[in-house]
């Protein structure tokens, strides 16, 4: 009797693997940088969530080279809107 394989786990693609490194050396300073706008904890935590989100959502594979400015700006964006609605 053959014996299938085990499946192998898909590997993460270029910008997932890029959004985790941004997590891991900006997420930080960018929740400092969003509770500094919100004056909240946990409202600068929600934004940043949102804009990880946005970030993994882009269309266009190869802007990877901007994502740390365009995470910044994108939540900056979010948190106006946000204080807005308030």
């Amino acid at each position: 009797m053959n014996e299938m394989p085990a499946p192998q786990e898909p590997s993460e693609s270029p910008r997932a693997t890029a959004v985790a490194r941004l997590f891991r050396e900006h997420n930080e300073a960018l929740v400092r940088f969003l509770a500094l706008k919100l004056r909240s904890q946990q409202a600068a935590q929600e934004v940043a969530q949102e804009a990880y989100v946005r970030v993994l959502s882009l269309d266009k594979p190869g802007a990877v080279s901007f994502l740390r400015a365009f995470l910044f700006k994108t939540a900056a964006n979010l948190a106006v809107d946000r204080i807005r609605h308030e």
